[in-house]
């Protein structure tokens, strides 16, 4: 038997071991395979699963077959389904919560334009298409009944998820997916309306991840880890929802085509899942809203269940209410990091990734904050960063020469600082076996300073990055480089350098740790506890998936091969260096889209944002909508009070809005004392809410040392094509109108 052919039994043998290791879990998904479930097959395309030990299967949803009893019955571990899961949990069902994907339902009524069918009451006597009773109408049926409106008073048609009876004058409404039927309507230039449950305060988690309370009891891991990796398998699948879709294409379904998948993932991207929110977020406030409602609906009799036991915890922190409260008015800290650190961080087209970041996921998951991370093109440039407060946390280490300037958390993470000269050195004990050397340290590095401070005489030679430093040694400038363990390994096979080698370790180490602005202390205290419940066994994987697949195998072929790899990596390197500096004068995102003193957005992200939903609309036909509102006789408050007042007033006034807004719609600063909300997927009757929502909450509110303040309102709604420039202007004119005209506190143009 060939050499070859003996391998091949080998690995044949070798993944048939591994995959019986591998558990076997079932998911039962609530429709027919299509990008809303493209979480799970990147997940499975990726690997994910198989990292934590699981081998996933997916079934699709068969007619005659109820999704919840799949999982009630043992016949799946796990589900997609509705906010009518809450119903079943007050029934007595065992069902527990796990992640809710989207965070706004997609179901909705659609009909033509040209039906004149806009609201719930013109659907009075019409024939409309759904099917009551399915658990996922649950919205649908809850904003009939609150506009006092029955299934009765209407012709009731069975369901065929199809828009062709619609299209055809067979029915008046049917009940659609936002992200589905529309594209069929858009694709054959039919005009359409939509009905949307959001419009009318009912704004509900769907697609939401379950399972029996059984296997979260007994097998709390496999259970987190399916979870996590599911998770995982959604942040890749919306930052490569091209490559998903041409998997799903490949593997799963063609019944959809290519242009209607881009369509659904297009909405699912700008309109069920927040930027603004973790994926898979369920907030335990809103879900008691939703109670509030089925009980005010009359969906409920007793409100008594512990609904701890509904929602997934097992992962949870224990927050202290301090805590609680400073997550759910910051939701979004700023962060950076080293810019060329592999394996422990990078950014790399604008995407940061590595070590560090696989651990600011699980922080994410553990208390619900959305790190932005904010791109630089140097390791100075993202110290200058903090110290300016352009940044909430720094990706650091515990002996940063930022100590007293920052507040650090414990270290999560540590190497031991190790030394590389060429390859024909011997083992050295410590540094005291290279005093009379020439030391490459790199710039800025915290550890650098450790060592500097206890050796403070040698020859040390400064060099901007990791590559400079092991080209200085394979060429023989410079005698030894100090630095981390991992990242000395990454660098050395990614580059193949023939002549370098690790030669010893000192006894100084890079510990990781997070600096955080001074004025967020308690910050470090909810990282600390995040940190604390990562499982060690997890970082260890983070770390071998790093180091593992990454490195080389640094076989001595031929000189030639040698003489090739260098130059490579070196015109490699001139690449990264050229296309940092190209890069160097690029204004930063977050300086460029935030009002520093709110933190909210300006007016320059404010009008892409308004030009982003104008898009939607001319090619989807989706209604958004403008509130402009403007602090009233605000100047006064400057004049008596001082412009510091006057700004604690109007950060005040935003953390109201930012609370009080719907999870969908966007907050930034429009000049002054005057903000403006972009609501998408809305109408008149919804924005009006929203208005009404902001006014009464800022009429009631107490300021500080200024006391009551009020606002004005100017509304509109985009409902035919128009102009960004225009829209303003109508919800200007009704700003006016309010100011100068002694109209009501809110006007609608």
């Amino acid at each position: 038997m060939s050499l070859v052919k003996v391998f091949m039994c080998f690995f044949i043998f070798y993944s048939l071991t591994i995959a019986s290791e591998l558990k076997k879990v079932t998911v039962q998904l609530n429709w027919k395979h299509q990008f809303e479930h493209a979480g799970f097959y990147a997940a499975i395309d990726k690997g994910f699963y198989n990292d934590v030990g699981l081998e996933v299967h997916l079934v699709e949803k068969q007619s005659g077959k109820s999704t919840f009893d799949e999982v009630m019955n043992k016949n799946a571990d796990f589900a997609v389904g509705y906010s009518s899961l809450i119903l079943d949990y007050y029934l007595g069902n065992p069902v527990v919560l796990l992640a809710s994907i989207f965070q706004h339902s997609p179901l909705v009524f659609l009909s033509k334009q040209d039906s004149n069918i806009r609201t719930v009451s013109d659907m009075l006597g019409k024939r409309v298409m759904i099917n009551p009773k399915s658990k996922s109408s649950a919205s649908l049926n809850v904003m009939l009944i609150n506009e006092g409106l029955s299934y009765d008073e209407m012709t009731l048609l069975d369901h065929n998820y199809s828009t062709k009876d619609l299209i055809n004058g067979k029915t008046d409404v049917i009940s659609a997916y936002i992200s589905n039927q529309p594209f069929d309507l858009i694709s054959k230039g039919i005009p359409y309306n939509v009905i949307d449950p959001v419009n009318y305060g009912f704004d509900f988690y769907e697609n939401i991840i379950f399972s029996h309370k059984d296997l979260v009891s007994s097998n709390p891991e496999l259970v987190n880890n399916f979870l996590s990796a599911t998770l995982k398998g959604w942040r890749y699948a919306l930052d490569n929802e091209n490559e998903i879709i041409d998997l799903i294409l490949e593997k799963y379904t063609k019944v959809k085509s290519k242009e209607a998948l881009k369509y659904e993932a297009n909405i699912i991207k700008k309109s069920l899942i927040s930027k603004n929110i973790p994926i898979g977020n369920i907030s335990e406030n809103r879900i008691l809203r939703i109670i509030n409602l089925y009980d005010e609906l009359g969906f409920i009799n007793e409100k008594s269940a512990n609904i701890k036991d509904l929602i997934y915890n097992y992962d949870k922190i224990k927050f202290s209410k301090e805590q609680q409260d400073w997550i759910s008015k910051n939701p979004q800290v700023y962060f950076s990091g080293n810019p060329n650190w592999l394996p422990y961080e990078a950014f790399i087209d604008g995407k940061y990734i590595g070590v560090v970041s696989e651990h600011l996921n699980l922080i994410e998951e553990y208390t619900g904050l959305k790190f932005i991370k904010v791109p630089t093109v140097s390791w100075s440039e993202s110290i200058n960063f903090a110290r300016k407060k352009y940044i909430d946390v720094l990706s650091e280490t515990t002996s940063s020469i930022l100590k007293n300037e920052l507040s650090f958390t414990k270290s999560y993470l540590s190497s031991p600082i190790v030394m590389v000269m060429k390859k024909s050195e011997s083992y050295k004990n410590s540094i005291f076996d290279i005093l009379d050397k020439k030391i490459a340290v790199i710039k800025d590095y915290g550890y650098v300073s450790e060592v500097k401070r206890i050796y403070p005489d040698l020859n040390y030679k400064e060099v901007d990055n990791i590559q400079d430093g092991l080209l200085s040694i394979e060429n023989e400038e410079l005698d030894v480089l100090l630095c981390a363990l991992p990242q000395a390994s990454y660098w050395i096979n990614k580059y193949s350098l023939q002549n370098v080698r690790i030669v010893g370790k000192t006894k100084f180490e890079a510990s990781l740790a997070f600096g955080v602005r001074s004025d967020y202390k308690i910050l470090v205290e909810i990282l600390n506890k995040a940190i604390s419940k990562i499982p060690q066994i997890k970082q260890q994987a983070i770390l071998n998936s790093w180091t593992k697949v990454k490195y080389k195998q640094k076989v001595d072929y031929t000189m030639l091969w040698v003489v090739l790899i260098i130059t490579f990596s070196i015109i490699l390197l001139l690449f990264f260096r050229h296309k940092a500096l190209s890069n160097h004068n690029k204004e930063l995102t977050h300086l460029s889209e935030v009002d520093p003193l709110t933190k909210i957005y300006n007016r320059a992200k404010l009008n892409s944002l308004l030009y982003e939903q104008l898009n939607l609309f001319k090619r989807y036909k989706i209604t958004f909508g403008i509130i402009i509102l403007d602090i009233d006789h605000f100047k006064s408050v400057n004049d008596t009070y001082g412009h510091n007042i006057g700004d604690s007033v109007l950060v005040e006034f935003v953390n109201i809005l930012k609370d009080n807004i719907r999870d969908v719609d966007y907050l930034g600063r429009w000049g002054g004392e005057e903000f403006l909300v972009v609501c998408p997927r809305i109408d008149e009757i919804g924005i009006m809410e929203v208005a009404r929502k902001l006014r009464n909450v800022i009429n009631a509110h107490s300021f500080n040392k200024v006391g009551k303040k009020t606002a004005s309102f100017g509304l509109t709604v985009c409902t035919k094509e128009t102009s960004i420039k225009e829209l303003i202007k109508n919800a200007d004119n009704a700003l006016y109108q309010v100011k100068h005209n002694g109209r009501d506190g809110i006007t609608f143009s």
